[in-house]
Parts: structure tokens; C-alpha cells; sequence
């Protein structure tokens, strides 16, 4: 194949529609997770109406799986970041071919809304991420203030406060770390775009040195 039956611009279409599907994959892979985690608190909180509650036996074990689904929200929680990360990649995945086609093309500045400097954020609040993220928190924190609360009623041993306290802190944490990891792989991108910018800034240069040095 020669040089001349190459088609940038099929290439750069191809490329575009495969980063635009990666983002759609990410979105349908972040409703599944959580349906999946609504479901699994669905079918704890049916449980524990049929639950029998007065034998200990059955309530530890009822505590141990609702300190399981809090576990389980928190690393939905996680895989939320992920699958959000992985969004905005084929976001700004898009957005470079967009700038190609800005930077040769006149006109087609002002037709794209999102571009590398205006795409959304990962940790974005009020985002469909965000809340979603929100309702698992809650979920889990609540899965967590009842998993002291039943361990506490079956030992005998019941912290007055302390299920709400632990409920609490879980609930906060969940939020933190999601717009921590969110704001740590924002400022990440924001670095890989500026190394990119950089790059291409030396690479102008050196054309530039070689064809000064061709001349001479």
C-alpha cells in the first residue's frame, strides 16, 4: 500500500467512532454496576423482613452480610471512579481529533462544545456519576450503621450511637475518596496534555533546525 492510497481522514474517522463506543461502553458498564448494587440491597433489605431476628445466630450472620454489602458499595464506589476515568479518556480521546481538524480546518472552531480544556471533569458534582455515587454511599453507610447496630443486639453488647457514628464516617469516606481519585486523575490528564503540547512544540523546533540545516 502506497502512501497515496492511505485516507487520514478514514483513519481519523475510524478512530473517532471506536473512542466515541469506548465511552458509551463505560456509561452502560456504570448503569450495570449500579442496578447490580440496587438489586443486592433490594434483596438484603427483603431479607430482613422474612428474617427470623429472634435467634442470635441469624442475626450475626444478617450483620455479617450487611457489612458485606457496605464493603461492596466501596469498592463500587471505586469501580464508579474507574469507569468514569475511562469516560473522559475517550472524551479527550475525541477531543484531539477534534483539535486536528480545529487547527486545519477554518471554521470548525466554534462547532465543538467539548474540547480538551471544556470537557467535564471526572469528580464533576451533580453529574450522573456523582449521583449515583451519592446513592451507593448512602446504601453502604446505612448497610454499615445496621451491620454494628445487629452485631451489637445479638452480642448483647449494643454501642448507643456508634451505628449511626460508623454509618457516618463510611458515608463521608465514600465521598472523599471519590473526589479525591476524581481530582487525582484530573490533575493527571491535565499533565499528560501539557506533555503533549510540550511534545509537539519540540517537535515544530526540530523540523524547523532541519530544514534551516538543509538549506545551508
Amino acid at each position: 500500500m502506497t502512501k497515496r492510497d492511505l485516507d487520514p481522514n478514514q483513519i481519523l474517522c475510524h478512530e473517532f467512532e471506536y473512542a466515541a463506543q469506548t465511552a458509551i461502553q463505560a456509561n452502560e458498564d456504570r448503569v450495570r454496576l449500579f442496578h447490580y448494587y440496587l438489586a443486592t440491597a433490594g434483596t438484603m433489605i427483603a431479607a430482613s423482613v422474612l428474617a427470623d431476628f429472634t435467634e442470635n445466630m441469624y442475626v450475626k450472620v444478617f450483620s455479617l452480610a450487611m457489612g458485606a454489602l457496605a464493603i461492596l458499595g466501596f469498592i463500587s464506589v471505586l469501580k464508579l471512579v474507574k469507569l468514569r476515568t475511562a469516560w473522559k479518556d475517550s472524551v479527550l480521546a475525541m477531543c484531539q481529533i477534534k483539535k486536528y481538524y480545529i487547527e486545519n480546518c477554518d471554521g470548525l472552531k466554534e462547532a465543538f462544545r467539548w474540547r480538551e480544556g471544556t470537557a467535564p471533569a471526572v469528580r464533576k458534582k451533580w453529574s450522573i456519576a456523582f449521583l449515583m455515587t451519592v446513592i451507593i454511599a448512602i446504601l453502604s453507610s446505612a448497610s454499615a450503621g445496621g451491620a454494628i447496630y445487629f452485631w451489637g443486639s445479638a452480642t448483647g453488647k449494643a454501642w448507643s450511637g456508634w451505628d449511626m457514628i460508623i454509618g457516618s464516617i463510611w458515608f463521608c469516606t465514600q465521598v472523599i475518596v471519590w473526589w479525591g481519585l476524581g481530582y487525582l486523575e484530573d490533575k493527571k490528564g491535565e499533565k499528560e496534555r501539557e506533555g503533549g503540547f510540550e511534545g509537539h512544540i519540540i517537535e515544530k523546533e526540530q523540523e524547523e533546525n532541519e530544514k534551516r540545516t538543509n538549506k545551508k
